[in-house]
């Protein structure tokens, strides 16, 4: 069935098992086209049936010699995902994994019709065989679907989908998509993240993610900006503007392939907004439009703010950089999300602490500090205390991931610091829009900015514990090209 896209939303109107093997098993099916512990379920979907349907398993002998029952795992099954049709009219946008841990996974997804559908997660065995790990009906709250699956093992990859079902029958389904828990406790592997922001509403079907899709990734990160919904007041003007970004090519082709980690920017709600300066209702209506369609947990009062471990490599600390800022107290962060980022980062037992920090720390060029009031540098004191927090206490390998900036590019810190906070790397994307002045910062200060670009590239970074490196690279979307490739380390 051809997949119908509406016109985009009115313009907006400012207010002020080793992945190989996993892949082996997908490759029919290619025409498809830690947080802290205030975190709880947040699934918004209700579970119909644990028995799941269609399911073709036989019988399996549960008891062991001694006649005791035992555990007999999960059952093999005959299931030909690739041979149920798409239905892109009753699954429109991307289905996310997010939430990733070692041993469960948050799925979301949106039913056009609001009725019940099943969610599978399986791993491919061989032929049309599968081991399946979740099998369950579940009616969506006004079509959205929200569910955390558990019993997962640490540091596997896993396929899912949403179907359709009419008795025994499966008659339609979404996208199939695939998703990698948390490596376990104690390895060091290295680990490739594709990362994304600043899509923009004029770049669809946004070619820097579709070429992201044709890489591998263990999780995709996006910095913010994701949606632009600035024009948006009511509940039902954001869920639109979100349905029309996530319907699109680049964003279903991506977050089909790994697992994804969030945070939102300014323009999920509206442009420049922070915690003391935008309008309640639309705050309201944009928080819960971001909670209920993406696979981002809500923690108490709406929290965003969390991390994620994986293994002994990397731990994600994911911030929230704009809903608790206090202009008038000229605090970027609340007290609580601050002591928890300097003693999270301070504990972790991880090679890499990654900063996802939707708005740059990077000392920028004078030029642009016309607009430092939005960025850490206009909250000098906040800014202040994480980066003299990594100095004074020689805090290695802290990385920042940022977007907001609609530029490219590679950057310390705070170039003229002595020590580990001289060494400190930040990261920025765009992956949609542009901005004319990126490509000056390499022109003009290339000893603190390496790289520089001003329009979208796909990036991907990996992350190698054992080397004590990143390997940084930006990609070209049109072509495929290599524009930037080097191996970065403090």
């Amino acid at each position: 069935m051809a997949r119908r896209r509406p016109p985009i939303p009115p313009p907006i109107r400012s207010h002020g098992t080793s992945r190989r093997t996993l892949l082996g098993g997908l490759t029919a099916l290619a025409a498809c086209g830690g947080r802290g512990d205030s975190g709880g379920s947040d699934d918004t979907a209700v579970q119909e049936d644990d028995s799941g349907i269609a399911d073709d398993s036989g019988t399996i002998d549960d008891t062991a010699d001694t006649g005791e029952p035992v555990d007999p795992g999960p059952p093999e099954v005959v299931f030909d995902a690739a041979g149920i049709s798409e239905d892109p009219g009753l699954f429109p946008t991307a289905i996310q994994a997010g939430a990733m841990r070692q041993t469960s996974v948050l799925l979301a997804a949106y039913v056009d019709d609001g009725q019940p559908v099943v969610i599978r997660v399986w791993q491919p065995v061989k032929d049309d065989v599968v081991r399946l790990l979740h099998d369950a009906v579940y009616t969506p709250k006004e079509g959205y679907l929200k569910v955390t699956v558990e019993g997962l093992s640490p540091g596997e990859w896993y396929t899912w989908c949403v179907l359709r079902a009419d008795g025994e029958d499966y008659t339609s389904r979404s996208l199939i998509a695939q998703f990698r828990t948390a490596i376990p406790e104690g390895s060091r592997e290295p680990l490739t993240v594709a990362i994304s922001a600043c899509n923009g509403p004029f770049n669809d079907p946004w070619p820097a993610l579709e070429r992201t899709a044709e890489y591998d990734y263990d999780l995709f990160i996006h910095l913010g900006d994701m949606s632009y919904n600035d024009s948006c007041t009511t509940l039902a003007e954001f869920r639109e503007r979100w349905q029309w970004y996530l319907s699109g090519d680049g964003f279903r082709a991506a977050y089909a392939r790994a697992g994804l980690l969030a945070t939102w920017d300014d323009h999920e709600i509206t442009n420049d907004w922070s915690g003391t300066d935008v309008d309640s209702e639309a705050l309201a209506n944009g928080m819960q439009a971001f909670f209920e369609t993406l696979a981002v947990e809500q923690g108490k009062d709406g929290q965003l703010w969390g991390s994620f471990r994986w293994g002994d490599t990397a731990e994600f600390f994911v911030l929230d950089c704009r809903s608790e800022r206090d202009e008038d107290a000229g605090t970027y962060l609340s007290y609580a999300q601050m002591q928890w980022l300097k003693q999270g980062i301070s504990e972790s037992p991880c090679h890499f602490k990654v900063i996802v920090n939707s708005v740059p720390i990077t000392n920028m060029p004078s030029v642009w500090d016309l607009a430092a009031s939005d960025r850490w540098e206009g909250y000098p004191s906040h800014r202040n205390e994480l980066l003299d927090h990594i100095g004074d206490n020689t805090i290695e390998n802290v990385w920042f991931l940022s977007g907001d900036f609609h530029v490219c590019f590679t950057a310390k810190v705070q170039p003229d610091a002595s020590g580990v906070a001289g060494k400190t790397w930040e990261i920025a994307v765009t992956g949609g829009n542009s901005n004319p002045l990126g490509e000056s910062l390499n022109w003009f200060y290339a000893d603190q900015f390496p790289y520089s670009a001003s329009s979208a590239r796909t990036v991907l970074l990996t992350f190698d514990p054992d080397a004590d490196t990143v390997e940084v690279k930006f990609i070209d979307p049109d072509d495929g090209s290599l524009d930037y490739g080097e191996t970065l380390s403090q």
